[in-house]
């Protein structure tokens, strides 16, 4: 029974994961490789900075 619920969990992920790809490949549709880069760029310095807070959160 174990395993099939660890299958399910992975099932459900992979699907999520799906969703969101498709989300982005929508987004993006029509977009100029250098504009593509740019959002990319921003998005990964945004998602940097928050990584950055939540990992000293509560450590002072």
């Amino acid at each position: 029974m174990l395993a099939s619920a660890s299958e399910a969990m992975e099932y459900e992920q992979a699907a999520r994961i799906r969703d969101q790809l498709v989300e982005l490949k929508s987004q993006f549709e029509g977009t100029s490789e250098e504009e593509v880069m740019k959002r990319l760029k921003a998005g990964a310095r945004k998602g940097s900075t928050h990584a950055t807070r939540r990992k000293y959160r509560g450590k002072h």
